[in-house]
């Protein structure tokens, strides 16, 4: 069971958040913090070992000036504390070692070792497959810490609205699952289980458009087919 499974995950020993939020009549700020903490065990010989300990410090400040403007400042700084209390993964024989020039009937047959999150990550031959510990103990460049930076204006008349900046946009619905949600790439770098499916698409600076049919005028024939709210989004 043990060499068929690999490694088991639990995941979730702890899990806390906090969010607050301020407002007055033409701004909004809003902050959270999270943190998970959680433990790797039945990896092969090492028993149970520290899993990521993931957390997220966010604030939000929104500026509406106007019905028809709002300005959005938004950022982030995310990383995890398990790389500073020793290697979070470590594996002694499951990569297969392409590079045994000697021997070349042991080609891609014999293992080597892995290292992921480690502080002292050397990059050589003896030492190839490992990542340093500081691509994930923070995320603090400045494209990684802003989240989003935007303004967006709204007809008066509602029939339409234009966004431009960094942002992300969702697409579809569903419960977990990554199906028609594609315009944004996914940031995978940090493995937790409790993360929301808008912490893992990679914002990107572009323009959005929605037009409201029914307020244009235009609405009557796609209704017909059903639609309730028949809106055009251009991205």
């Amino acid at each position: 069971m043990k060499n068929s499974i690999g490694f088991l995950i639990t995941l979730v020993l702890i899990l806390t958040s906090f969010q607050a939020t301020a407002a007055g009549k033409k701004y909004t700020l809003n902050g959270r913090i999270k943190q998970g903490t959680s433990a790797l065990f039945d990896l092969d010989n090492q028993g149970v070992t520290n899993g990521p300990t993931n957390y997220l410090a966010e604030a939000k400040w929104s500026w509406r000036p106007s019905r028809q403007w709002t300005f959005v400042a938004n950022a982030w700084l995310r990383g995890d504390f398990a790389p500073k209390s020793g290697d979070f993964l470590r594996q002694n024989s499951s990569i297969k070692n392409p590079f045994d020039v000697t021997n070349p009937s042991a080609l891609f047959r014999q293992g080597l070792p892995y290292h992921v999150n480690r502080g002292n990550c050397t990059g050589s031959l003896t030492d190839t497959f490992c990542s340093n510990s500081h691509e994930q103990s923070q995320f603090n460049d400045l494209n990684e810490v802003l989240r989003e930076l935007s303004v967006k204006y709204r007809d008066k008349k509602n029939r339409f609205t234009i966004k431009i900046g960094k942002q992300q946009r969702g697409w579809g619905q569903s419960d977990g699952l990554r199906l028609m949600d594609i315009l944004h790439a996914q940031d995978l770098r940090e493995r937790f289980a409790f993360r929301d499916s808008d912490e893992l698409r990679v914002q990107a600076f572009m323009i959005s458009a929605d037009f409201n049919l029914k307020k244009m005028g235009i609405g009557k024939a796609f209704e017909s087919l059903g639609m309730k709210r028949p809106v055009l989004k251009l991205i």
